[in-house]
C-alpha cells in the first residue's frame, strides 16, 4: 500500500510539472486541439450527403446528421473564438505588436495554407494523369475539395481576420466601456441575426462574431475558466435550449463556454491529459484530412465502397474519422522525425 501510494504521489507530481508554466487558460485551449480536429473529422464525414446507399441506412443516417450536422460544426466556430483570444492576449495592443503577429501569422497560417493547397493541387493533377479522367466531380482523389469544401478555409479567414484585428480592437474597446446589461443586450439582437436573419453574411460575419468575443475576454483580461466556473450546469441546460428553439449558433457559442467552464476545473485539479502525440498532431490531421477523405468520396462514387447494412454504415462512419486521425499521427511522427524542415512548413513550425 506504501508503494503505491508513493506511485500516486510521483504521478500526480509529474503531471504538475508538466502543468507548471501554463495557465489554466492555455491548457485547456491545448487540450482542446485534438477533441476539435475530430469533430472536424466529422463533420467532413457526412456520407449521406453525397451517398444515397448510407442515407438509406435510416438508423446510422440519423446519427451521423446529429454528430456531423448539429454537434460537430460548434469546432468552427471554437478555431475562431480561440484565435480571437490567442491573438489579444498580451497586456497591450499597438501597432509593433500587431506586425509582430501578422509576421507569425504568415509563418503558422499563411505558409502551412500556401503548402497544403499546392499538395492538393499537385494530388488533383496526379490523379487525373493516373485515372486519365477529367476535372469533374467524383472523379479524383482531391474530391473532397470540390464536394464538402476544403477545412482549409478556416485558416484563410483567420488569416483575414488577423489582418482586420485592429478593427476587432477598437470595436472591443468601445463596446467594452458600455454597461454590462447593454453589452448583454447587444449580443441578443446579434445573435438572433446569425441563426435567423437570411440576410447575414455568413461566410465571414460569423466567424469575425467568435473571433471578437474571444478577443472580447482577452482584451478585458477575463479568465473564461474562472468567471463561468460554476455555470457548467446553467450552461448545459441553456444549450439544449438554443438547440430546441434552433439557434445553433447561439448554442455553439454556449458550448464553448461550457467546455472552458468544465475542462477548466480539470485542468487546475491536474486532471487533463498530459500533451501527448495525438495534440502535437492535431494541425497536421486537420489539414491532411482532405486526402484521406477525398479517397472514401472516389471508393462511394465509384460504387466500390456501397454501405448496404446500418452496421457497415456505421462501422463506416464511426472509423473514418479515428482511422484518419491515427493514420495522421503517424505520418506526422515519420515526417517530423526525418524532414523536419518539410515538417516546419507543412506544421507552421509548430
Amino acid at each position: 500500500m506504501a508503494n503505491r501510494a508513493g506511485l500516486c504521489n510521483f504521478v500526480s507530481m509529474i503531471i504538475q510539472m508538466n502543468y507548471k508554466g501554463q495557465t489554466t487558460e492555455s491548457r485547456v485551449i491545448s487540450f482542446l486541439r485534438f477533441p476539435l480536429v475530430l469533430l472536424v473529422l466529422f463533420a467532413y464525414c457526412d456520407f449521406g450527403s453525397f451517398s444515397q446507399s448510407f442515407a438509406a441506412q435510416t438508423i446510422t443516417a440519423g446519427i451521423a446528421d446529429f454528430i456531423s450536422k448539429t454537434i460537430a460544426p460548434v469546432c468552427f466556430n471554437a478555431f475562431f473564438f480561440i484565435s480571437g483570444m490567442l491573438f489579444f492576449h498580451e497586456d497591450k495592443f499597438n501597432k509593433d505588436i500587431y506586425f509582430g503577429k501578422l509576421k507569425s501569422r504568415c509563418r503558422s497560417l499563411l505558409v502551412p495554407y500556401i503548402a497544403w493547397n499546392a499538395l492538393l493541387l499537385l494530388m488533383l493533377f496526379l490523379t487525373k494523369d493516373i485515372t486519365g479522367k477529367p476535372f469533374s466531380f467524383g472523379t479524383s482523389i482531391a474530391d473532397i475539395v470540390t464536394t464538402t469544401d476544403n477545412p482549409l478555409w478556416v485558416i484563410r479567414d483567420i488569416i483575414l481576420l488577423s489582418i482586420l484585428s485592429p478593427v476587432v480592437y477598437l470595436a472591443i474597446k468601445y463596446y467594452s466601456k458600455m454597461h454590462i446589461y447593454v453589452q448583454t443586450g447587444l449580443l441578443m439582437p446579434l445573435f438572433y441575426c446569425i441563426d435567423k436573419s437570411g440576410w447575414w453574411p455568413q461566410w465571414l460575419a460569423t466567424p469575425a462574431v467568435f473571433f471578437a468575443i474571444g478577443a472580447y475576454f482577452s482584451i478585458n483580461h477575463i479568465d473564461i475558466c474562472k468567471v463561468f466556473r460554476r455555470m457548467d450546469v446553467a450552461f448545459l441546460m441553456s444549450v439544449i435550449v438554443a438547440f430546441y428553439y434552433g439557434y445553433a449558433n447561439t448554442a455553439y457559442l454556449l458550448m464553448i463556454f461550457l467546455a472552458f467552464c468544465w475542462l477548466g476545473k480539470k485542468a487546475e485539479q491536474g486532471k487533463l491529459p498530459t500533451e501527448t502525440m495525438f495534440e502535437r498532431a492535431s494541425f497536421f490531421i486537420f489539414a491532411y484530412q482532405c486526402i484521406p477523405l477525398g479517397l472514401i468520396v472516389y471508393l462511394v462514387k465509384c460504387g466500390i465502397l456501397v454501405f448496404n447494412s446500418e452496421i457497415i454504415a456505421l462501422a463506416c462512419y464511426i472509423g473514418s474519422p479515428v482511422v484518419i486521425a491515427i493514420i495522421g499521427v503517424f505520418l506526422y511522427s515519420i515526417i517530423d522525425c526525418f524532414l523536419p524542415h518539410l515538417s516546419d512548413i507543412l506544421n507552421g513550425d509548430r
